[in-house]
């Protein structure tokens, strides 16, 4: 984040780590660490980031069950 901030990486690389970054925040556990972790000198521009992708993760993850639920 802070290197992009910068223009020191590529949007390409920024991206890819992005998507990364999505993939590993959809474990609850590592949700657990980011909420307990999210206040420790981050930038508040990277937390808004880091937040929202865990909002659009467990808004999914709550649809995904309503689904589930609804078919049984």
């Amino acid at each position: 984040f802070n290197l992009r901030m910068r223009n020191l990486v590529e949007a390409a690389a920024y991206d890819r780590n992005e998507a990364m970054a999505r993939l590993y925040l959809r474990s609850p556990r590592v949700r657990k660490w980011w909420r307990l972790r999210r206040e420790y000198g981050y930038d508040p521009r990277f937390r808004e980031i880091i937040d929202a992708m865990v909002r659009e993760i467990e808004s999914a993850e709550l649809v995904a069950r309503q689904t589930q639920e609804q078919q049984v």
